[in-house]
């Protein structure tokens, strides 16, 4: 297994289709559109190196081709496979977002500068984000203005106000 410090997964290949090394990929990013730009993308926990060939999007979904790889049978094995790409060729957030693995690992403190714990996971639900809060118990913060009041990437702190209750 390689050191994955320097990559970002983006998807995974979760089929193939048709008989020409098609790949199917259901994206990480809320942008499908950007997978037209990539140019490399690297497969799996070896992190195998492929020039992209072709890109067709499809609502949700991403279709890839990998240059050299023009047949089902050069693909089958990336079924179930994490896509990465180089951190290098990340796509810059917009302004008040943020990667979740930016993010994960950060100090979270309350608005005095009290320390509340480290975030440990982010989950996706349709309203918002939540954030999960190791400290001396595992608490959730709804990822929304009114209780995430800052994020300082370069800091890696997050200020959060909580109110009455959220505090196990």
């Amino acid at each position: 297994m390689k050191n994955f410090k320097d990559y970002t997964p983006v998807g995974t290949i979760v089929n193939t289709r048709g008989i020409r090394g098609e790949v199917k990929i259901i994206p990480l990013s809320t942008e499908p559109e950007r997978f037209k730009c990539l140019s490399n993308v690297f497969v799996g926990d070896d992190l195998e190196p492929h020039t992209v060939e072709k890109v067709t999007v499809q609502g949700e979904t991403v279709y890839m081709v990998f240059q050299g790889k023009n047949n089902i049978n050069d693909v089958l094995k990336y079924k179930t496979k994490i896509l990465y790409i180089h951190d290098g060729d990340r796509i810059v957030p917009k302004e008040g977002e943020y990667f979740v693995d930016d993010l994960i690992g950060m100090t979270c403190v309350d608005i005095a500068g009290h320390e509340l714990g480290i975030l440990k996971d982010i989950i996706d639900n349709p309203a918002n984000d939540v954030y999960v809060i190791q400290g001396a118990d595992e608490f959730m913060v709804p990822a929304v203005h009114e209780f995430v009041k800052d994020i300082d990437l370069e800091g890696r702190t997050v200020t959060l106000s909580l109110i009455e209750g959220m505090l196990p």
